[in-house]
């Protein structure tokens, strides 16, 4: 028989994933261990490999959403195409085996598929665009039922908004009573009174998480936010020598402000938590999370055990982990575990902004651009490179006072930071 090709597990918080794009075509030859097929989750993006060599054949087509587990493919071995075809006579003297009746007794005893599984395995194998899939079982739609009219008869939103309005003509009151709530028909309409619509932008892969992760973290946490400004004469200063020091390449600011929470976090360890049901669970190794625009959204990596690293480890790890999320090479162990996390806006020309937090973590960091502003110092007047630290924090875990108290040690590091990390990069 073909061997069965499934969507695999990647990672164990992965419940489905978009299929992006097949490497190979429809009746391609590949081999074991080839990469054949691009999947997105909620994590990250990777390539997949072929489990044995021989003929693909394509079920899942590209932009459908797959669950962990179910089958998107055959592999024709050669083993496999000998039997599709004419079956060999028996060799003489060979036995002919014969029928077991338990086992035939057995497999007529098996309870044949449910109508409801039947169907549901059917429209998996309908193209739909994720979004047009949403729509219809909101609608409940029978995807099987509905022409597409995008590219290759894919089905698109508006497809199944022009069945699911012309089969209420044909539909008793009640039968459209019970297959859409009220919410459903408000929906409808509203996509109906809009005009037509220039895109529908699916939630799958990494914006479902975004999007999941948010409205979990604003329903379940108690949000309150401070800042606080910091002169980064010194900073600036020491990263210009950092630069010369270390071959040309230098210390990023990131990297700097990394260190500084690193120290502080490990001076108030409640800020280092994860509220859980049960309570505030105080981790003992600091897990950074460092928040990163990619084209296809934002994530958050996670660089393991931070205080055991010097700054210029910090500098690295940072490097290699944006590099790893530009070519989406990041795995699913490698967002799993933070404990605080730090997101940026640097070289963007904004002075603050409030981050969310990256719940069940208790404390995020946002930081901007370094930017020249007037100061008042000792009564003058001056300009100074200030840097605007904004720390979101759980208030029903962290009380407005330690939270300062956080604030004001990271400003104290970042303003006075020859003191501490000269001895780190040997200056």
């Amino acid at each position: 028989m073909p061997v069965e090709f499934h969507m695999p597990q990647l990672g164990i918080t992965m419940e489905e994933a978009t299929i992006v794009r097949w490497l190979r075509n429809d009746g391609a030859t590949v081999q074991q261990g080839e990469a054949i097929v691009e999947v997105e989750t909620d994590k990250t993006t990777a390539e997949v490999e072929s489990t044995s060599a021989g003929t693909l054949r394509i079920m899942a087509q590209e932009g459908d959403v797959v669950q962990a587990g179910a089958l998107i493919a055959y592999i024709e071995t050669r083993d496999a195409i000998m039997v599709i075809g004419e079956t060999p006579s028996p060799v003489a003297g060979s036995e002919v085996p014969q029928e077991n009746p338990l086992t035939d007794d057995a497999q007529g005893a098996m309870p044949a598929p449910s109508q409801s599984s039947t169907l549901q395995d059917e429209e998996k194998l309908v193209r739909a665009a994720p979004a047009a899939r949403a729509l219809a079982r909101q609608l409940g739609v029978n995807l099987t039922e509905v022409k597409g009219s995008g590219p290759g008869g894919r089905i698109m939103p508006a497809d199944v908004e022009a069945f699911a309005v012309g089969a209420q003509h044909s539909r008793e009151p009640s039968l459209q009573t019970a297959t859409a709530s009220e919410n459903d028909r408000q929906q409808l309409f509203i996509l109906q009174m809009m005009g037509p619509e220039r895109e529908t932008i699916p939630l799958t892969g990494i914006r479902r998480t975004i999007f999941l992760n948010m409205t979990r973290s604003v329903q379940t946490t108690a949000p309150c936010s401070s800042t606080i400004d910091v002169d980064m004469s010194e900073a600036l200063q020491f990263r210009e020598r950092a630069k010369a020091d270390e071959q040309g390449t230098g210390i990023g600011l990131t990297a700097i402000v990394a260190r500084a929470l690193v120290i502080a976090l490990q001076e108030f360890p409640s800020m280092n938590a994860l509220a859980l049901e049960d309570g505030l669970h105080l981790a003992t190794d600091i897990n950074l999370g460092i928040a990163t625009d990619t084209p296809e959204g934002l994530i958050v990596p996670v660089i393991r055990g931070v205080q055991s690293l010097t700054l210029p480890q910090i500098h690295q790890a940072i490097r290699v982990m944006k590099e790893a999320a530009a070519r989406h090479r990041l795995g699913p162990d490698d967002f799993a575990g933070g404990t605080f996390t730090l997101s940026n806006l640097v070289r963007l020309p904004v002075r603050s902004f409030a981050p969310i937090l990256n719940a069940p973590q208790v404390g995020i960091m946002g930081i901007a651009d370094v930017q020249e502003r007037a100061v008042v110092i000792e009564h003058q007047i001056v300009i100074r490179p200030v840097l605007t630290l904004n720390l979101t924090f759980d208030h029903r875990w962290i009380d407005g006072r330690p939270a300062a108290l956080f604030l004001c040690r990271v400003k104290e590091i970042l303003e006075h930071v020859n003191e501490f990390f000269d001895a780190e990069i040997k200056l």
